[in-house]
C-alpha cells in the first residue's frame, strides 16, 4: 500500500539534503565512471554520528566524521571504523548567515539506514548510508543537548590580515 507519510518524509528529506549541498561547501563534479544509480556531489562536511537503537538516538554515544558524498537521498561518511548498526542519526549545524562562517545556526538531524561499510584503506571506512527522515527534537527531545556540540562543527571564520595583504599583491603583479 502506498504511503503517503514516508511519501512526505522523503520530500523532506531530499530538501534538507539540497540545502546541505547548496549551503555548506562548493561541489567537486562527481567522476564519470560512478555506477551509482543516484548522482552525487562530492562534499565534506563535519558530522555528529548518533546510534539509533529502539527506535530513540542513543545520544551518550557520538562521534565526529566526515561526509564525503551526498545525494538527494543519502550520504557517503568516512570514519575510523566500520558501524554495526542499521540505523544512525546524521546530526549536522545549519548556518543560517549568508557566508557559511557564523554561529548563528540551528541543528538538523537526519535519520538514515546504513546501507554500506567499505574499507578504503589505512584504517579508513567509508560508509553508506540512505537518509529516511528529519527528526524533529520536539519528538526527541533528548537530542537537544547535542546542539552546542553541533555547532562546534561550523567552521570558524579566520582571516589572516597578513595573507590577504599578500594575496592581493600577488594578484596586482
Amino acid at each position: 500500500m502506498y504511503s503517503f507519510e514516508r511519501n512526505r518524509d522523503l520530500i523532506e528529506v531530499r530538501g534538507q539534503l539540497a540545502r546541505l549541498i547548496n549551503r555548506q561547501t562548493i561541489p567537486v563534479f562527481p567522476d564519470e565512471l560512478d555506477d551509482r544509480v543516484d548522482s552525487r556531489c562530492r562534499h565534506m562536511i563535519p558530522v555528529e554520528i548518533i546510534m539509533w537503537e529502539n527506535d530513540a538516538p542513543f545520544v551518550s554515544e557520538t562521534m565526529t566524521a566526515l561526509t564525503c558524498d551526498i545525494s538527494d537521498t543519502g550520504i557517503g561518511i568516512i570514519m575510523h571504523h566500520p558501524l554495526r548498526v542499521e540505523q544512525i542519526v546524521l546530526g549536522f549545524w545549519i548556518d543560517e548567515s549568508s557566508q557559511g562562517t557564523s554561529r548563528s545556526g540551528r541543528p538538523l538531524f537526519l535519520l538514515a539506514d546504513v546501507v554500506r561499510n567499505a574499507s578504503i584503506g589505512g584504517h579508513f571506512w567509508q560508509v553508506g548510508t540512505r537518509v529516511t527522515k528529519v527528526l524533529r527534537l520536539s519528538a526527541h527531545d533528548e537530542l537537544e543537548q547535542l546542539a552546542p556540540r553541533l555547532a562546534e562543527l561550523a567552521p570558524k571564520q579566520q582571516e589572516d590580515p597578513e595573507l590577504l595583504h599578500t594575496i592581493r599583491e600577488r594578484l596586482r603583479t
